[in-house]
């Protein structure tokens, strides 16, 4: 009888145990799905903020690039007109 009661009891214990690995596993990939997500999240941030700052350089950038450009034609317009006197 003793004999039954330790056996039973061990394999109690072990199914105990099991059940607490299963249930730290299920957490633990619960957890890891959850910070999954939340990368996704600060992923897709990242990328608008970035999209919204090259938006904005771009903007900035672009101005100052055209009125680069209107002045090299002018003076290039210039200089085409001193060579038609020549």
């Amino acid at each position: 009888m003793y004999a039954l009661l330790s056996t039973f009891s061990v394999r109690t214990r072990k199914e105990a145990k099991c059940a607490a690995i299963a249930e730290a596993i299920s957490t633990a990939v619960a957890r890891t799905q959850e910070l999954e997500k939340k990368i996704q999240g600060q992923r897709a941030r990242k990328d608008e903020y970035a999209a919204l700052i090259s938006q904005q350089l771009l903007s900035n950038f672009l101005p100052i690039n055209l009125l680069s450009l209107k002045f090299l034609y002018e003076g290039l317009k210039t200089l085409m007109g001193l060579f038609a006197l020549l």
